[in-house]
């Protein structure tokens, strides 16, 4: 006989039921989104669901703890914390747990995680957040591997990714460089100039270009590229890798280099280089090339291939910005001529068919080879 037995006639299965479960001591811990059936008459008193903070204020957290398990948000998520299907609250960041409340959302209690032990949350509203940034190289092999235990398995599976990406980065960069290094050479300024002013000049336009892609004036871009390489010498200053003269030197010497490539060179509106013009020489040069488009266009009825690429080869110059490039196309290079100057009866020609709203009825017209522009 089992140890759980009982006797014949006391036999009852809930009471086997209930000996067997207490000898064997297994429990079911189910998860959050386990789906089962319901029961009017079995489990009326299951098994509490380890709801509650797992985390208490001040502890210090790694990437992916769970801070708070709970039914709906009673907790939301502050600073650098995460929440899950379940409304599981888990840490973003390595730091230290903070419960805390924000004037901004007076009914809402949050758990945020501070980077640092002396931080207090919330921060001020209108202030830059506090983050991690993980743009220095981690050499030391101890630090790396506690790094790499802290990432996420999202950032794991991107990681190789990325560092393809940033490596094709990196070589447009240079590639750019070089072609802009190529480019000053052309310029007779530029011809006695050495190799050392060419690197700084083509590192310089290379960031220019940037911000002007990114929707920078001219003069923004140039601000800004001075600015950055002002403050990344200042950074280089502070860590002690380089004195106080090496940083006049290198300062001075790009300052130098830089008011002498903005008084020859600067970019187009398709991010081509070009000779620096004043705005009496830009003037002078619009005039004279409108009044070669009107001059080519003029009594003509079709346009031909040749003429179309005189016209575009006028258009597309350093005088006129884009809006004023869109603007003469619109007006110059239109890809269809008006059915009043070319309608053709002859056999070659193109069949359109169009609906007159007049007549009220589809009409057909035959058009010249010529009224539509070449491809």
């Amino acid at each position: 006989m089992f140890p759980w037995s009982v006797p014949s006639k006391a036999a009852a299965p809930g009471a086997i039921y209930q000996s067997i479960k207490q000898s064997f001591l297994t429990v079911q811990i189910r998860t959050a989104t386990k789906k089962t059936a319901g029961s009017k008459t079995h489990m009326k008193d299951s098994a509490g669901r380890r709801l509650g903070p797992k985390k208490q204020d001040g502890e210090l957290v790694s990437i992916g703890q769970i801070l708070m398990r709970q039914r709906g948000t009673k907790f939301y998520p502050g600073e650098n914390v995460g929440i899950g299907r379940d409304h599981t609250l888990f840490a973003l960041e390595p730091g230290y747990v903070r419960y805390y409340l924000d004037p901004f959302h007076p009914k809402r209690k949050f758990i945020g995680i501070a980077l640092h032990r002396n931080i207090r949350l919330p921060l001020p509203h209108w202030e830059p957040r506090v983050r991690r940034f993980g743009y220095v190289e981690i050499t030391d092999k101890f630090d790396s591997d506690r790094e790499e235990g802290r990432m996420r398995r999202k950032e794991h599976k991107l990681f190789p990714h990325i560092e393809i990406a940033l490596k094709k980065r990196q070589e447009a960069r240079l590639e750019k460089k070089q072609k802009l290094g190529s480019q000053l050479t052309t310029f007779e300024e530029f011809f006695a100039e050495s190799q050392e002013f060419i690197d700084i000049a083509s590192s310089r336009l290379v960031k220019i270009d940037g911000f002007l892609r990114g929707g920078k004036s001219i003069t923004e871009a140039r601000f800004y590229a001075t600015y950055n390489f002002r403050y990344d010498l200042q950074l280089l200053l502070k860590k002690m890798s380089i004195t106080e003269t090496q940083f006049d030197l290198r300062l001075t010497q790009y300052l130098t280099v830089a008011s002498k490539v903005d008084e020859v060179v600067t970019f187009d509106s398709h991010f081509r280089l070009c000779k620096q013009l004043s705005s009496t020489q830009k003037e002078e040069l619009a005039k004279s090339n409108l009044s070669k488009i009107q001059e080519l266009v003029r009594n003509r009825t079709v346009m031909t291939r040749d003429t179309r690429n005189k016209v575009e080869t006028l258009i597309d110059s350093p005088a006129f910005d884009i809006s004023t490039q869109i603007r003469l196309r619109r007006k110059y290079l239109k890809p269809v001529v008006c059915e009043s100057k070319a309608v053709s009866s002859t056999k070659d020609a193109v069949i359109v068919r169009r609906w007159n709203d007049k007549s009220r009825r589809i009409e057909t017209i035959s058009r010249a080879r010529d009224a539509f522009a070449p491809s």
